[in-house]
């Protein structure tokens, strides 16, 4: 199953206008059916919710060994390959088994150098012609990635229909039916798509992740305010438990504000009829866009937006909600916001229970940190080191 080149390379842009005649087929709510429902709690409870902390704490562990042997630990890097292989769970039915690795896997490597090429293609769209003519010979080795997540996208398709075989489910099982159940998504599609998801789910989820671990460092009282509140759960604790902890949703909330995982511009197109917003009318064929990054530091609605402070989701307001698109919205939105929720809540808690006595590396600092849009941000230094404090 061969997959044309431009429509791997428009997908892997993560934000494709509604141009796309095979996508726009699909109405919004299929779309968030079929992937949220292996995703929604009520599914992943038991022993795929176990399974998923059973990763995070090999992963905490890691980290503690990190610290131990070589006096520090990356946790970007610690974060990606753990997410990696929660998406491989979800995705292909089977982990990477990146937790006996101290290297990252070539799926790791391919997002991480897809993730540039997004970036200048989303600020600067004149440049997409160029990148599709740049010769294989090349370093940048274009071609070779783009096949490589051509295979991924295929191994998902391929995993998934094994996974029914064993009345099992991955991420893609609501695209992927048997025969007596076949509709009108081709495989191609389900392919570009799956090369989608693999790009979105890994870096966003890590780079929260890393943030929120730099963060809490940086602010001593929150962070042992959240410690404090960890330590009435249980060693395994089930998603409705850490949902509960109201301080722990408060931080992973403000990182996601301060530190939104796709903080730029989200276009999309006007379609037939035209569209109205307010007293203005937008007319059919316009293409429009929203951002996290200024919405989520308006500070008509959050005062002193720049400051990081957990307890202004005590009692949020309407507004408050309405201007987080960390995830965006409506019918378009994260379809992996649940599974992203639920790893960020495990992850932080089963770290800072595991780990209390960390601090930031003298070389983690605001300018090694600084925020570089690649599409999906990462931090300056492309790292994010912590040592012990004793």
């Amino acid at each position: 199953m061969a997959l044309n080149e431009r429509k791997l390379n428009d997908a892997l842009q993560s934000f494709r206008v509604a141009h796309d005649a095979e996508l726009s087929q699909i109405p919004g709510p299929y779309l968030s059916a079929y992937t949220n429902l292996p995703l929604k709690i009520a599914i992943l409870s038991g022993c795929r919710t176990l399974y998923i902390h059973k990763l995070h704490e090999k992963y905490v562990q890691n980290i503690k060994r990190d610290l131990g042997k070589y006096g520090s630990s990356d946790v970007m890097k610690q974060w990606t390959l753990m997410t990696t292989d929660i998406l491989g769970s979800l995705a292909f039915g089977q982990s990477f088994g990146n937790t006996k690795n101290e290297e990252k896997n070539q799926m790791v490597r391919d997002v991480e150098a897809v993730m540039p090429i997004i970036g200048v293609r989303a600020e600067l769209p004149w440049t997409k012609p160029i990148f599709n003519v740049i010769p294989s010979w090349l370093p940048l080795g274009l071609n070779a990635l783009w096949e490589r997540f051509n295979e991924y996208g295929e191994e998902a398709v391929r995993a998934t229909r094994a996974a029914q075989a064993g009345g099992n489910k991955t991420l893609f099982s609501r695209m992927v039916l048997d025969d007596k159940n076949a509709q009108d998504v081709p495989d191609s599609l389900i392919v570009q798509e799956a090369a989608n998801v693999i790009t979105a789910g890994t870096d966003t989820t890590a780079m929260t992740l890393t943030y929120l671990v730099y963060t809490v460092l940086k602010h001593e009282e929150v962070e042992q305010k959240l410690i404090r509140e960890l330590t009435a759960l249980p060693p395994d604790p089930e998603f409705d438990q850490l949902n509960k902890l109201s301080y722990l949703q408060n931080v992973i909330q403000e990182v996601m504000r301060l530190h939104p995982a796709v903080p730029g511009s989200l276009p999309r197109i006007v379609p037939a009829g035209g569209g109205r917003l307010g007293k203005y009318t937008i007319p059919a064929g316009t293409q429009v866009s929203t951002q996290a990054w200024t919405l989520q530091r308006d500070g008509a609605v959050f005062p002193d937006p720049l400051k990081f402070d957990p307890d202004r989701w005590n009692d949020p307001t309407p507004a408050m909600k309405e201007h987080m698109l960390v995830f965006g919205g409506s019918a378009r939105i994260c379809l992996g916001q649940n599974i992203a929720r639920l790893t960020l809540a495990h992850a932080v808690s089963t770290l800072f229970r595991e780990c209390a006595d960390i601090t930031l590396a003298p070389e983690t600092t605001e300018e090694s940190m600084e925020m570089v849009d690649y599409f999906a941000i990462k931090p300056k230094a492309q790292k994010c080191v912590i040592v012990p404090t004793k």
